[in-house]
């Protein structure tokens, strides 16, 4: 089992490697998107943050903490 917070950590990190800004708050990740956003940006927002998770994912996985 991962210490508290690791996890967070490992999603945040793949969300600044996907271009995405999202903070950690112990393992939750917390998103502040503009309030004027447009469609296109909220399916590009969804794509990067998807692929985080399936990155974190990935790693949790691999890494035993899961």
């Amino acid at each position: 089992k991962a210490e508290a917070g690791k996890v967070g950590l490992i999603c945040r990190e793949h969300c600044f490697d996907a271009n995405l800004i999202m903070r950690a708050v112990g393992d939750r990740m917390v998103i502040s998107p503009p309030l004027i956003i447009s469609e296109e940006e909220i399916d590009l927002l969804l794509d990067r943050a998807s692929t985080a998770l399936d990155k974190t994912f990935a790693d949790v996985k691999a890494h035993g903490i899961m």
